[in-house]
């Protein structure tokens, strides 16, 4: 399996284990060709719920690999997907990998969208309404559910007025960076409820307001790096 270090990382050093040109096994990869990389860790976000994965750079003294997608076999080995743009890789290479930053924190940020927006569906027409699918991209994202009439314009109005104030909360507690919060912190914010877990443990975030999210990936988003608003 591949040691995941994303949550807390955006760069880190790895071992390249094996590389794949046209699905078979080689000892190398020089300039244009594309290639698949396993190594021993990554900071590399694999596709998964629906979610895409990171992109960025993997790179030696001599080479450089632009990871274009990230894909997690079922026994936890993730396939990192790209073409060499220089040099040559090798099996064995100690690299260093970067994930786009920019493109993670936008793929944070719309991750908590679907989560506010699934929210805001259940508060206006009720618990029954439950989630059917979802995208979620560094640019765009998108909510499937079920639900027995068209959304009307007024519908829309109102789904925004919900999902914006708590955009608003987020931004006031996370104007910086996004994480989890050290537990003494989280129990003296009133404005949202941070799930149950040991003193002085980190946790993550289960609600924003009187908005409740369950959300099993590790980190938290923050809506509020940037003045957003959200619309539907």
């Amino acid at each position: 399996s591949t040691e995941f270090l994303g949550y807390e990382d955006f760069e880190c050093d790895s071992r390249v284990l094996k590389i794949f040109k046209n699905n078979n096994q080689c000892d190398s990869a020089s300039s244009n060709d594309e290639v698949k990389i396993v190594l021993d860790k990554t900071v590399f976000y694999a596709v998964s719920g629906g979610q895409c994965a990171d992109t960025g750079i993997i790179k030696t003294d001599s080479c450089i690999v632009q990871i274009t997608d990230v894909q997690k076999t079922g026994d936890n080995v993730y396939v990192h997907s790209g073409i060499v743009t220089e040099g040559t890789l090798k099996e064995n290479d100690m690299v260093h990998m970067t994930i786009d930053k920019e493109k993670r924190v936008n793929i944070q940020n719309n991750h908590t969208a679907v989560h506010l927006l699934q929210s805001a569906l259940q508060k206006i027409y009720g618990k029954n309404l439950h989630q059917a699918g979802s995208k979620v991209e560094h640019n765009k994202l998108r909510f499937d559910f079920n639900y027995d009439h068209a959304i009307t314009g007024e519908d829309i109005c109102k789904i925004e007025s919900v999902v914006n104030p708590a955009v608003s909360v987020l931004r006031i507690l996370f104007p910086n960076e996004t994480g989890t919060t050290p537990h003494s912190f989280a129990f003296s914010i009133s404005a949202a409820i941070f799930s149950s877990s040991p003193s002085g443990s980190k946790i993550t975030m289960s609600s924003i307001g009187s908005h409740s999210l369950h959300c099993g990936f590790k980190y938290f988003h923050n809506c509020g790096v940037k003045n957003i608003r959200f619309p539907v």
